[in-house]
């Protein structure tokens, strides 16, 4: 059986947080977005530029100060950078379609 190279690791536990966090944000922004009948100007801020923006400058820092012992600590980031930005265009995306059809 071939050696795995020291690069490739087994995917470990710290994995699963981070798509329970992500599994956990897509729930409540979906929550947010589709339980107002006709969800007002406050969900758009919130949930398409105030959250997103707020989660990716969390999502820097913490992995930032956890490069030392996280070998994949910026491929997680930019991970977390194009998750946070779909979810904040599919809510505007949303919300402006919601906009158009009333």
């Amino acid at each position: 059986m071939p050696e795995v190279p020291p690069t490739l690791k087994p995917v470990g536990p710290g994995c699963a947080v981070h798509v329970l966090i992500c599994l956990a944000y897509l729930a409540v922004n979906v929550t947010a977005v589709t339980l107002p009948f006709i969800p007002g100007m406050g969900v758009v801020m919130l949930w398409g530029f105030i959250f997103p923006g707020l989660g990716l400058l969390l999502a820097w820092l913490s992995l930032g100060s956890k490069r030392r012992e996280m070998e994949e600590w910026m491929i997680v980031a930019i991970f977390y950078t194009l998750f946070l930005m779909g979810c904040g265009f599919l809510t505007l995306y949303v919300v402006s379609q919601i906009w158009a059809s009333v």
